[in-house]
């Protein structure tokens, strides 16, 4: 995959996971604001509930004989003063015709009748308050000043009627209160959600050159082995070959295990694996940094070396000499030897690199063919010999 390739989808891939992120916090402040309305309408009818329960105690304590009917509203009108919560949140009693009975403003507007007073929008929302609460009541949205201010609020209100005095007990909360509310928790939220996607941001800018960093090793190395793998052939080719010259010379070593299908046969193909994998160990204890290792495919292997044909002849016998002298072991603790085949040519200039290795396939046969565990390099064959064929155990 190209670089480039992988840049647009890891942009494509950055652009809908901001895309989400937009419509997670859309989701978010819709929920929280749904969350918060539903939190204060809680809150609201609780209050007038707990009203209710002090008129129904001093009603009981006048009808009882403990206390006037005039006492009895004295002090429910002396405990609604004092309540106060969320601020902005206070009780208001008007009787069913409309007089306003109790309220923070006091003497100010109580004694009146509000009954055809409108709101900005033109709602008679006392009217509605009334209606509301002798049909069991609910909630009313209206407009109305806060106390000691003068422009209208929308406010949602909530109200019950006591029904022995004929009371409309009512409740309500500024929007402005609750959208002030729900700004300071979205603007927390977003702050929350920024932290996390920042982090998120670098863990998966982290994870990701880690991804890539395995990726590239596992398409460059052969995880038996541990020598490169075969697709590695491709950039190596542009590398090394652009200056192929008798100063700079090039040259492939093919190496086979000899009867490698009776090891596995013998031995199982888990033993056979670890053949494998301690020959790689092997091949790059006896390699200088500026050879290369190849797992060309099953047991063939392929080394490349920046030397002329002598050098890696030298090279391919010392290879093949040290895994020749190791003590392999099976599974049921069985000791066994393997041998290698090699076969070595020496790069040309212009010359792709599948044809040196090809070359050196030709002598890696004619190797097996000469009783295995050799060496053959070209120059010893014969131009008749000078030919691919088919491995031979």
């Amino acid at each position: 995959m190209r670089n480039s390739d992988v840049k647009q989808k890891m942009m494509t891939l950055s652009l809908v996971c901001i895309g989400n992120m937009v419509i997670l916090l859309a989701v978010v402040i819709w929920w929280l604001h749904h969350s918060v309305l539903n939190e204060r309408k809680a809150i609201i009818e609780t209050q007038v509930e707990s009203v209710l329960g002090l008129l129904d105690t001093a009603y009981n304590a006048y009808s009882e004989g403990l206390i006037s009917e005039k006492q009895a509203k004295q002090r429910v009108f002396s405990q609604i003063a004092s309540i106060n919560y969320l601020n902005s949140g206070y009780i208001w009693v008007t009787d069913v015709d409309g007089y306003l009975l109790a309220h923070p403003l006091g003497d100010q507007i109580t004694g009146r009748s509000f009954v055809d007073i409108r709101d900005s929008t033109g709602k008679y929302f006392v009217q509605e308050f009334i209606a509301t609460s002798l049909d069991g009541g609910g909630f009313v949205d209206y407009e109305w000043p806060k106390p000691g201010g003068d422009l209208p609020v929308k406010k949602v209100g909530y109200v019950e009627l006591f029904e022995p005095w004929s009371w409309v007990v009512g409740s309500g909360l500024y929007a402005d209160d609750l959208i002030d509310y729900v700004l300071r928790n979205i603007a927390l939220g977003v702050a929350i959600i920024a932290a996390l996607s920042l982090v998120s941001v670098v863990i998966f800018l982290r994870l990701s050159k880690e991804y890539f960093s395995d990726l590239r090793h596992d398409a460059l190395f052969d995880n038996l082995t541990g020598l490169y793998s075969r697709r590695y052939l491709v950039e190596l080719e542009q590398d090394l070959l652009v200056n192929v010259s008798p100063n700079h010379p090039l040259a492939v070593i093919f190496l086979d295990v000899d009867f490698f299908k009776k090891v596995n046969d013998q031995y199982g193909h888990s033993v056979g694996d670890k053949v494998l994998s301690r020959m790689g160990k092997l091949i790059r204890k006896v390699l200088s940094d500026a050879d290369y290792a190849i797992r060309y495919g099953g047991e063939e292997l392929v080394v490349l070396t920046p030397k002329d044909e002598e050098g890696a002849i030298a090279l391919a016998e010392q290879i093949r000499a040290k895994v020749a002298a190791f003590n392999f072991r099976g599974d049921k603790g069985q000791h066994f030897s393997v041998t290698l085949s090699a076969g070595v040519a020496t790069a040309r200039k212009d010359e792709a690199l599948e044809q040196v290795i090809a070359r050196a396939d030709d002598c890696l046969y004619q190797a097996k063919k000469a009783g295995r565990d050799k060496v053959v390099p070209e120059r010893a064959l014969k131009p008749s010999l000078m030919q691919s064929s088919t491995n031979a155990e």
